[in-house]
């Protein structure tokens, strides 16, 4: 049984009356079965081609999220590096100047205690030059 009969059984099924295949109802069947078959087939096609749409635009969205995190990963990367530069700059400054602040001291404390053993050096010829002198005396005494 074709679809024509069945909707001819339908009819007389449902509202009790006896339809021709010559009627003009089932002419308006059949082309609302061919509008609808044709209607199907453009909605697919419409739904083909919004697919491709969609994965056209998920691929880019993709690409596009992909360069920005590109991006924005270089640029950290680049902030990350000259941060650390400047750290590392800082670091041999301070460095730089605790070496030098700690040399200054030791090279005062040098130059103090040479002052001190020049100092002393000088005791030490005066006081030989004072036991000379008495050896001297004692000697030229007796």
């Amino acid at each position: 049984m074709d679809e024509i009969d069945q909707a001819i059984s339908e009819i007389a099924t449902k509202h009790g009356i006896a339809v021709g295949r010559d009627d003009p109802i089932m002419v308006l069947h059949t082309m609302n079965q061919r509008l609808v078959r044709e209607t199907a087939k453009a909605q697919e096609a419409s739904l083909d081609a919004f697919k491709s749409d969609l994965e056209g635009i998920a691929h880019r969205w993709g690409d596009n999220a992909k360069d920005k995190a590109e991006k924005v990963l270089s640029a950290a990367l680049s902030t990350s590096t000259d941060t650390m530069n400047k750290a590392g700059e800082r670091l041999v400054s301070e460095l730089r100047k605790a070496i030098q602040t700690d040399t200054g001291n030791l090279l005062n404390q040098i130059d103090s205690r040479l002052k001190q053993s020049r100092q002393i050096a000088i005791l030490n010829v005066i006081a030989g030059l004072c036991v000379v002198g008495a050896s001297v005396i004692v000697v030229f005494a007796r």
